[in-house]
């Protein structure tokens, strides 16, 4: 075990956590398991504070009975998540009619994930499907994984290919984190490549954090294979689709 230190509740969460026989693993566990798990873990830093000042506040204005921070959001069209005590369709805001909070661009935050299941692809080993239909622009699921520093990375992939690992979940976060869904993961983890995919990776500022996303790129009808170009990689630090 990496000897840096774990964010508040990481180590809890990691007990809890449940174990598959379906990806690779390392240390004393025996291969192909995979602990699941629901929220990325950070290896090498704890999760960021934000302080009122760094909150990114939209200018959305709710209305009764409806829905708030929509497409015309400016935190949603920014790739920034609305944090529910600062948005104006919140619980708490002075200016929300309704009864609780109506802000709907908290879909990580909320894990307002699409229903999925894991199914097999012949040669390509596991893959995922949608269980139901889903329409063009749709949250799927997050990517969740270990966060490593490119220390933590360089030192990984040279694990993997010392015991000649076939298969690797590294997806770029950012110029200096990547995330490895190897050992820890979730569902995200079976979406496999396709040089015409239907499903498209986006990356969105989640309470100070860059979390990726599968987004649906076009309608998914119910049991067809989630894709994604593998290829498309992006680099730096700006929330992006």
């Amino acid at each position: 075990e990496e000897g840096a230190e774990r964010a508040e509740g990481e180590e809890e969460k990691e007990n809890e956590a449940t174990e598959r026989q379906d990806g690779d693993s390392e240390g004393e566990r025996p291969q192909n398991v995979v602990i699941e798990i629901d929220s990325n873990v950070y290896t090498y830093r704890r999760r960021k504070k934000m302080s009122d000042e760094d909150v990114m506040v939209c200018q959305c204005v709710p209305k009764q009975g409806e829905a708030g921070c929509g497409e015309n959001c400016l935190n949603r069209m920014l790739c920034i998540e609305c944090i529910d005590d600062h948005c104006p369709c919140g619980a708490k805001s002075f200016l929300n009619p309704n009864k609780g909070s109506v802000c709907i661009n908290q879909q990580f935050q909320k894990k307002q994930y699409a229903t999925l299941e894991k199914i097999k692809c012949g040669a390509k080993g596991w893959g995922l499907q949608a269980v139901h239909a889903l329409k063009a622009g749709a949250f799927v699921t997050e990517y969740c994984g270990e966060v490593l520093d490119e220390a933590g990375h360089l030192e990984r992939k040279q694990k993997y290919m010392a015991r000649g690992q076939r298969h690797y979940y590294f997806m770029t976060l950012s110029s200096h984190e990547v995330i490895d869904a190897c050992r820890k993961g979730n569902l995200g983890r079976f979406t496999n490549h396709s040089c015409d995919p239907n499903c498209e990776t986006q990356k969105w500022l989640v309470r100070g954090d860059l979390c990726i996303g599968l987004f649906a790129l076009r309608d998914i009808a119910a049991g067809e294979e989630l894709t994604f170009d593998y290829n498309f990689e992006r680099y730096g630090d700006t929330p992006m689709r």
